[in-house]
């Protein structure tokens, strides 16, 4: 209750803001929906959190078209954490839209400037891989396992401490693949 009195004291200020200085402000207004969404999320409360997500997401696009470099990062987020949402409410098709754009955003980051970005690019392959995990499509799965496991394993070897985590997650992602479609020794 405390943390969504903030984000929405937070909000009105900066909805007020941006209604004088649209430019400066309205970055803030889309983090801030982005935060309350993931707010909402985490209390189970969908319908407020897809809202929020929907108009960060559609202010995010708008500065992005102005300015890429600078806001295409934020829109990524807000479509990964949208389709977080999708899939945690049974909407597969939509979660698959979102991942795949926001996965398409973060490879071309990638490309560009691959130690900042290749992190979320395991990122949102381990979120595809669940994806299609939960809809029984295994090979596609195992395919976005596995191109998250390489790049782990190279951002692993350049920083252990900082991407040995998301390395043993990805494993204990393809871990489970393996286990549930009785391939044991991968698995092992």
């Amino acid at each position: 209750k405390e943390s969504e009195a903030a984000y929405l004291e937070a909000l009105a200020i900066r909805r007020q803001l941006a209604k004088a200085s649209p430019a400066a402000n309205l970055p803030s207004v889309a983090e801030t929906l982005n935060n309350l969404g993931i707010l909402y999320s985490d209390t189970q409360r969908m319908k407020e959190a897809q809202a929020a997500y929907e108009e960060a997401l559609d202010i995010r696009r708008q500065l992005a078209t102005v300015n890429p470099a600078a806001y295409q990062p934020d829109v990524a987020t807000t479509l990964n954490n949208l389709a977080n949402l999708y899939l945690s409410t049974q909407r597969t098709k939509e979660a698959e839209v979102a991942y795949r754009e926001a996965l398409d955003i973060r490879r071309q980051l990638a490309t560009a400037n691959p130690a900042v970005y290749q992190p979320y690019v395991v990122d949102t392959l381990n979120n595809v891989g669940d994806l299609y995990s939960v809809t029984q499509r295994r090979k596609e799965a195992e395919t976005a396992y596995l191109e998250a496991l390489e790049i782990s394993r190279h951002l692993a070897k350049t920083s252990p401490a900082a991407y040995q985590p998301r390395l043993a997650s990805t494993l204990n992602n393809l871990g489970l693949l393996y286990r549930d479609t009785r391939r044991l020794k991968e698995a092992e």
